[in-house]
């Protein structure tokens, strides 16, 4: 997908399963990856090393990504988790 190149993106869920799949997808497609974890970071970790093991092996400049702790059923954790988001990629 040439249009994800540089964009920010937000996945939640993103330390196992299919949230990490995605989140590694989208670093794969040249996106910026906030990595949105509940309460492992330990888990938000592991992510976060396989998004930039993929990011070195498609050799993508400027993709970044950043950890984001908080609850998607608390809405001023939401807040906080676009904010940190933001911050740290630059925008999503």
């Amino acid at each position: 997908m040439p249009g994800l190149r540089g964009k920010g993106v937000l996945v939640t869920g993103g330390t196992s399963g299919i949230g990490q799949a995605i989140a590694v997808r989208f670093a794969r497609y040249g996106a910026n990856v906030a990595i949105n974890y509940l309460r492992l970071p330990d888990e938000a970790s592991d992510t976060e090393q396989q998004v930039r093991a993929c990011v070195n092996q498609v050799e993508q400049e400027g993709v970044r990504d950043v950890l984001v702790q908080g609850d998607v059923s608390n809405e001023a954790h939401v807040v906080r988790m676009v904010e940190r988001a933001v911050t740290g990629l630059g925008g999503v």
